[in-house]
């Protein structure tokens, strides 16, 4: 359940492109680093997690990535410039890296048939 809006958030961007370019008054080649961004912070977020799976739990790595994942998605919703909205996005992809570790470390810690059912 945690998964699936992270992947809904990686890709819905991409049709709203053309009215982000406009909208900000930028080339559309320039609002490909929107995409970029997430795609980018989420893969360097995700070891990083696995490291911090070391000393937190699975709970407060992935409170950590959703807070951060809601804090990145609320600042590139209401980024005034490209700037802006990139910069969130490169929180949210972050967040969204760290949230994927934790839901799949917390489910490889349940006991057989619970984490079957969990991941499927």
């Amino acid at each position: 359940m945690l998964v699936l809006p992270m992947y809904v958030a990686l890709g819905a961007p991409s049709v709203a492109l053309p009215a982000i370019g406009r909208a900000l008054a930028v080339p559309f080649r320039a609002t490909a680093w929107i995409l970029a961004a997430w795609s980018l912070t989420s893969a360097l977020a995700m070891p990083v997690a696995g490291r911090l799976l070391v000393r937190w739990s699975p709970f407060q790595v992935l409170v950590a990535g959703v807070v951060t994942l809601a804090a990145g998605s609320v600042l590139a919703g209401a980024g005034p410039t490209l700037s802006v909205v990139i910069v969130g996005r490169l929180i949210g992809g972050a967040g969204a890296g760290a949230t994927v570790i934790a839901v799949f470390a917390a489910a490889t810690a349940l006991p057989g048939r619970q984490r079957i059912r969990s991941t499927s």
